[in-house]
C-alpha cells in the first residue's frame, strides 16, 4: 500500500518537475494551428505504431513489476514514433531555456559579450 502510494507520489513530482517551456518550431514559420494539426496526426500515427509494436513486445508473465516495465516501454515507443513523425513533417524540437554558445575570439577570450 505504502509502496504504491510512494510510486504514484514520486511519479507526479517527476512529471510536474519535468515540465518545461520546450517547444516545436518549423523552419517555414508555421503557426500554432498548423502545429496542433500536425501534432494530432502524429499522435494518431504514434498510437498506430505503438499498437503494432505492442504485438511483438511482451513482458514475460510472472515478472515482478512487469506491468510497470511494459507501460514504460510502450510510453518510450510512443514518444519515439511521435518525435519521428514530427521530424518527418519538418518540425524541430527546441529548448528555449538552453543558453546559446558564445563565440570566442582572440579579443573575447573569456567568452563574454563585447558588444553592449
Amino acid at each position: 500500500m505504502w509502496r504504491t502510494a510512494l510510486i504514484i507520489f514520486l511519479s507526479c513530482i517527476l512529471f510536474i518537475g519535468c515540465t518545461s517551456g520546450d517547444t516545436w518550431q518549423h523552419p517555414s514559420g508555421y503557426d500554432r494551428k498548423r502545429l496542433g494539426e500536425d501534432a494530432k496526426e502524429c499522435k494518431a500515427y504514434a498510437r498506430a505504431m505503438t499498437n503494432e509494436q505492442r504485438k511483438t513486445f511482451r513482458v514475460p508473465a510472472g515478472t515482478p513489476h512487469g506491468g510497470v516495465a511494459e507501460a514504460f516501454v510502450i510510453f518510450i515507443m510512443f514518444q519515439d514514433a511521435f518525435m519521428e513523425c514530427m521530424n518527418m513533417r519538418g518540425w524541430v524540437y527546441t529548448e528555449p531555456n538552453k543558453r546559446k554558445p558564445v563565440q570566442r575570439s582572440m579579443f573575447n577570450v573569456q567568452g563574454l559579450k563585447t558588444d553592449t
